[in-house]
């Protein structure tokens, strides 16, 4: 049986994507932000808040 991963994303992160873009290691960050946003909306992984 397969588990699914769990992923955590503070605010900030979350905020990334809204982030001023000119700078590469911001624009890398909304990158992979949007890219995990993806898979937990596809249901690959599983979003765990803060408890």
């Amino acid at each position: 049986m397969v588990s699914a991963t769990k992923m955590y994303l503070d605010d900030c992160r979350l905020n990334r994507p809204y982030a001023d873009l000119r700078e590469g290691a911001e624009r890398m960050e909304s990158e992979a932000v949007v890219a995990i946003i993806d898979r937990l909306e596809n249901g690959e992984w599983e979003f765990c808040g803060y408890e």
